[in-house]
């Protein structure tokens, strides 16, 4: 079993915050910005990690993926957004339904078809990059890694943050199910940040005994507790004692998603130190701090990107 490796949680964590790069850019311009962030030599990431397919964004919900490789050790990483500020992404994390998810590996269970369900919207948005194509060279996600996989070996890195993050829990048993007909051995690793929950206690289960995803967590950030957790975000006042407004929010939020059905976080919880907030700041400015990929760097004392930095280290 790999353990979790913060100096490669910062690494992961910096390339999923480099996820988030001009956001609305047409598909050229994001992809020579990702570029030219990925050549910054002051992040965790040393200039060392190239962009080699992608990036391929979804409409619907504005999810972005692309796949970046490291320079020395032919290591590759699946790099999935997380929420941005538009209708469909924000109702992509509304926990509506759930549904079967189809990409569980048949080796894992030689007796009995492996089961779980997972959020629909997720599932959906994981379908529709899984269809997108490089702007360049056309090759699908699979069809780019069935290629590069008759290497003897290969590892793969799956990282996103906040609603990435969820999805990173759909790609990790995609890419063990697809790594079947490759010809070495594959190791791969998700490193998911800020996870809201994709699924319910089956598929978290599985994802637990048969796969590497460490779910890493500020304990401050309330988007964690969604959907399994709510509850306790006022029982455990994060960031701080939660106004009775916001309350009636949590109330509704936990209405919606036990309507849909039972939901468990996958059992690997890395939970990182943690810096309050003066209560001066307001619950949600506090909230988005929290959350902020440059916190989670900070956190993981990585260098944070050059964008939206971290108010914590003012408070710690």
């Amino acid at each position: 079993m790999t353990t979790f490796d913060q100096q490669q949680a910062g690494v992961q964590m910096t390339l999923a915050g480099l996820a988030y790069v001009d956001e609305g850019l047409a598909i050229n311009k994001l992809k020579q910005a990702l570029i030219q962030e990925l050549l910054k030599t002051h992040y965790a990431t040393q200039g060392l990690w190239s962009l080699v397919w992608g990036p391929v964004v979804h409409g619907w919900g504005d999810n972005l993926v692309f796949v970046a490789q490291h320079a020395q050790t032919a290591e590759y990483s699946i790099v999935l957004r997380g929420t941005v500020d538009q209708r469909g992404s924000i109702w992509e994390d509304v926990p509506t339904e759930q549904k079967t998810f189809p990409f569980f590996p048949a080796s894992t269970a030689p007796d009995a078809v492996p089961k779980g369900k997972v959020s629909s919207h997720f599932l959906e948005a994981q379908q529709a990059l899984l269809s997108g194509r490089d702007p360049d060279s056309g090759e699908s996600l699979a069809q780019f890694f069935s290629r590069v996989g008759k290497q003897t070996d290969i590892t793969i890195y799956v990282t996103g943050h906040s609603q990435g993050a969820g999805l990173v829990t759909l790609f990790v048993p995609w890419v063990l199910s697809q790594s079947a007909s490759w010809d070495g051995k594959v190791n791969c690793v998700g490193y998911g940040f800020a996870p809201p929950t994709a699924g319910d206690p089956d598929f978290a289960n599985w994802l637990s005994q048969h796969a590497t995803s460490f779910q890493v967590i500020n304990p401050l950030d309330v988007v964690p507790f969604g959907y399994a957790g709510l509850k306790d975000i006022v029982k455990d006042k994060v960031p701080e004692a939660v106004p009775e407004l916001y309350r009636l929010a949590i109330d509704a939020a936990i209405g919606i998603a036990e309507l849909a059905g039972h939901w468990q976080q996958p059992q690997v919880i890395i939970k990182l130190p943690q810096v309050q907030l003066p209560e001066s700041i307001g619950y949600l400015d506090q909230v988005g701090a929290q959350h902020n990929h440059n916190s989670y760097l900070y956190l993981l004392d990585a260098p944070q990107t050059d964008s939206d930095p971290s108010i914590l280290p003012k408070y710690r």
